[in-house]
């Protein structure tokens, strides 16, 4: 671990070691101050697809991530986090279906002016849409 810019540092992980590192963590959101989503980091990752043998470079700073291809280094997410005890009253929020109830297709995490959803990867064929829902606004101080 070396801390590289800004408060960032940076890691190498594979998947198994990433998951294991964001195991006790909510997802963060970064539209309208900050919005926590009821999804845990590991079934986000697991979502986002991400190998439990494969190596990725994150820079963290303890509440961003910034999560890169290990070989490539072209970016795969960048999150917000938070550790799950800040609203253990909630359980974690799954997708009930990576695939597309339309189309068939894989869905995938958006990001629009109006906060964060599921869409079809098979846009703008297919735009068949799923809610991420929002468990609350705070204002977090890590």
């Amino acid at each position: 671990m070396k801390s590289v810019y800004n408060g960032y540092d940076e890691h190498y992980f594979n998947g198994k070691e990433l998951k294991k590192n964001f195991d006790n963590c909510f997802l963060m959101t970064k539209h309208k101050k900050t919005c926590v989503l009821n999804m845990s980091i590991v079934e986000y990752l697991n979502f986002m697809n991400i190998e439990d043998n494969k190596l990725y470079r994150i820079f963290d700073s303890g509440a961003y991530c910034r999560l890169s291809d290990g070989e490539t280094d072209d970016e795969i997410a960048f999150f917000g986090y938070i550790p799950k005890g800040c609203f253990n009253q909630y359980e974690p929020y799954v997708p009930n279906s990576k695939i597309c109830e339309k189309c068939g297709a894989s869905m995938k995490i958006r990001i629009s002016k109006y906060g964060e959803f599921l869409g079809c990867s098979n846009y703008p064929n297919c735009k068949y849409k799923k809610t991420l829902y929002i468990i609350g606004r705070e204002k977090v101080i890590i």
